[in-house]
């Protein structure tokens, strides 16, 4: 893990008719398929973890494409981002150990 101090990573999760997508600035990170919703965990790990440090902060925001009338990207955004939040609370444990 080899992020800068205190490093802010902001990625956009953002959905078209077959998939999520999640972006880093304007770059395609990460794709879940609509039609069978996994999750690669080891991809998922690398994409989002490979770089980070402790004090390092990830946020993910809903993209404009995401519409709150539809429940299952909503349900989809907040797994992805809870998934995010207790990856960087178990890291920050195991550093504090």
């Amino acid at each position: 893990m080899k992020g800068g101090k205190d490093m802010k990573r902001i990625y956009n999760f953002e959905e078209n008719d077959e998939t999520y997508v999640i972006f880093l600035e304007e770059t395609e990170v990460y794709t879940i398929n609509k039609d069978n919703l996994k999750v690669d965990g080891t991809k998922f790990y690398e994409t989002f973890f490979s770089e980070y440090s402790i004090g390092d902060s990830i946020e993910l925001k809903k993209g404009n494409s995401v519409k709150n009338s539809n429940k299952l990207s909503i349900a989809v955004y907040d797994t992805i981002s809870k998934l995010l939040n207790e990856i960087i609370q178990k890291i920050d444990e195991e550093k504090e150990d």
